[in-house]
């Protein structure tokens, strides 16, 4: 990608996320508030999840807070590419693009679990693959707090897992919020 073709990405990119702040006042106050407090400062987030507009501002969110991110989108196609372009203008860590072939997708999702040396600290996951594999090697991510996953697929599979066993780190469903 040229120079142009990069600041066409980042401007529409900017264009795209604004538009979905203006969408998203909770957040945006949110944003403001953890921004002056740093509540999650030194936090290191590790994330699968459509990387649309919409989940840039939650991003946006996670860095204004100064945590460290990295970022996938986690499969071949909802990733827009003008969001992972201005995120990673902006210092974020993106393995992923629109079209990506599926073993793309699958080196995305292993060079995102294993970005920061000591592991995240935080995972937010859609389909449970990063959890799964943490949950596969505990001893690599001696940091990891807590992580969320999204889908009801990969809801049913967790609580599957953990009929079976312990899970040593705590997971919020998600799509098991009432309020969702």
């Amino acid at each position: 990608m040229n120079i142009h073709e990069k600041n066409s990405l980042v401007e529409a990119g900017r264009a795209a996320l604004n538009a979905a702040i203006g969408d998203m006042p909770m957040l945006a106050g949110i944003r403001e508030e953890i921004a002056r407090t740093q509540p999650l400062k030194g936090e290191r987030i590790a994330g699968c999840l459509h990387l649309t507009k919409e989940t840039g501002v939650l991003i946006d969110l996670f860095h204004a807070a100064s945590t460290e991110i990295v970022w996938t989108g986690g499969d071949e196609v909802s990733t827009q590419d003008e969001i992972a372009v201005l995120l990673s203008d902006r210092g974020i860590t993106v393995f992923g693009w629109r079209n990506m072939l599926s073993n793309e997708v699958e080196t995305a999702l292993k060079e995102t679990l294993n970005h920061f040396d000591d592991g995240p600290t935080i995972i937010i996951d859609n389909g449970a693959r990063l959890i799964t594999a943490a949950l596969d090697e505990p001893q690599r991510f001696p940091s990891l707090k807590y992580m969320t996953e999204k889908t009801t697929e990969g809801c049913a599979k967790l609580r599957e897992r953990a009929s079976r066993e312990d899970i040593p780190f705590p997971v919020f469903l998600v799509n098991e919020v009432v309020t969702k």
